[in-house]
């Protein structure tokens, strides 16, 4: 990400005009692919903000043989709360997408991107099961 004002941003993370979009083509199995979906999304958006980095990457498994790729990232300037707060708004954008094959969502301190084609490499995945534990039980928001 590249982004010059005139004025202080460096923790902002929303704002007018980040926006979303969608592929144009979609799959045939879309129920299990829109639940899945929406799984791996609300994953990565509860993820990313507690990562080193503020980015994650992951590739789920759809039961018909597909995968969803998703990667999400938080400027570093942000703090935690402001970018979880940026990872909801693109996590509600990017539900207008499914059950769409791709989707990219974007705000002034994020975005987040998941598709059926791979990407990224395959190293740049990371296990985001710890990131999503409270006390011994997991949650989706």
């Amino acid at each position: 990400m590249t982004r010059y004002e005139s004025e202080r941003f460096y923790q902002q993370t929303n704002e007018l005009g980040g926006g979303v979009t969608c592929g144009n083509t979609s799959l045939k199995t879309t129920r299990d692919f829109k639940v899945v979906g929406q799984q791996a999304l609300a994953e990565i958006q509860t993820a990313t903000p507690k990562t080193k980095g503020f980015y994650a990457a992951t590739k789920t498994q759809v039961d018909d043989g597909s995968a969803i790729y998703a990667i999400a990232q938080c400027v570093e300037t942000a703090t935690e709360d402001k970018c979880l707060s940026c990872m909801q708004v693109a996590y509600n954008n990017l539900l207008s997408c499914l059950p769409n094959t791709d989707g990219t969502a974007y705000d002034a301190g994020c975005f987040m991107r998941y598709s059926t084609t791979p990407f990224f490499a395959a190293n740049q995945t990371i296990d985001i099961g710890s990131y999503l534990k409270t006390g011994t039980f997991y949650y989706i928001l």
